[in-house]
């Protein structure tokens, strides 16, 4: 196994026979250049990955004016339609911080949430809620990441157009750097093993291990608490699209888009069958057979 962060390059590994499988972040051009491949088989499938932007409750955005303004300014059709449109053409913006489209709460969360007051860009509305300020927001992401670059420059020039000063905080220790004071919004992604209920534990209680961003709300944390010790699968649907609803009423952040997934492999190989979570395709590595 190797880690080869560029998707150019893990592309051109494949076609060079230096390895025989690779999950690329997938884009338009990445696609088109695997399917160019000889001898090359293709598997593509929704991640179990969403692409969000957070905003840390400290700073410039302990003001909910602010933290409003600022997403009211993010241009998510305009990424979707930049990103994840070439590779799957019906994709729309993620409308939820817990539920991904296939699941069946889904379009029951979106109803409730109040992410509709994020559908479109409204820089109107955020002048508004600025009542004349131009706040500097530091915005953090991963630079060798072109997804992550993409969505860095089209909310750096949307917000200007509201009066923020977005500045370029990105970095390649941008993981090692979450939960620090060195920026103010973060760009990156949450990808989930698939079962379990321990993504608002985990990420948006107040007692969180992965609460990067200072976020408390009493409700949130009291869902956090009930969720693992409740097996009523409808009951705990209900008490996400609660907590759900909660996240868009304080401002959290917003999902951008689920990511899409592409595993590429030599011909060689059979068995590959896709998988969108954390694991991969290597979650049935047993059942692989290789042909010389």
């Amino acid at each position: 196994m190797r880690v080869i962060g560029d998707a150019a390059a893990q592309v051109t590994a494949l076609q060079n026979g230096e390895v025989d499988l690779i999950v690329p972040q997938v884009t338009g051009d990445t696609l088109e250049s695997l399917k160019a491949l000889p001898n090359v088989e293709i598997e593509q499938g929704n991640q179990l990955l969403y692409d969000h932007l957070d905003l840390t409750f400290a700073g410039v955005f302990a003001d909910k004016n602010v933290r409003e303004a600022f997403l009211k300014t993010i241009p998510r059709k305009q990424i979707v339609d930049t990103l994840i449109k070439p590779v799957v053409p019906d994709a729309t913006p993620l409308d939820s911080q817990l539920f991904i489209p296939a699941q069946a709460a889904y379009k029951d969360a979106v109803k409730a949430n109040g992410s509709d007051a994020y559908a479109d860009v409204d820089i109107e509305g955020a002048k508004k809620l600025l009542a004349g300020a131009t706040p500097t927001v530091r915005l953090m992401y991963n630079i060798n990441n072109p997804n992550r670059v993409a969505s860095f420059e089209a909310i750096q020039a949307s917000a200007a157009k509201a009066g923020f000063n977005v500045v370029d905080a990105g970095s390649d220790k941008w993981s090692a750097k979450l939960g620090s004071d060195e920026y103010d919004a973060v760009i990156f992604g949450w990808i989930s093993p698939g079962v379990g209920n321990g993504t608002i534990p985990q990420i948006f209680a107040s007692f969180g291990g992965s609460n990067f961003n200072k976020y408390k709300n009493d409700t949130v944390d009291k869902i956090a608490k009930e969720i693992p010790v409740t097996l009523d699968t409808d009951k705990i649907d209900k008490l996400t699209i609660e907590a759900d609803t909660e996240l868009f009423k304080d401002a959290y952040g917003l999902p951008l888009f689920q990511s899409p997934g592409v595993d590429a492999y030599a011909d060689r190989l059979s068995g590959i069958t896709y998988m969108g979570n954390q694991t991969g395709p290597i979650w049935n590595f047993w059942e692989w057979q290789v042909s010389e």
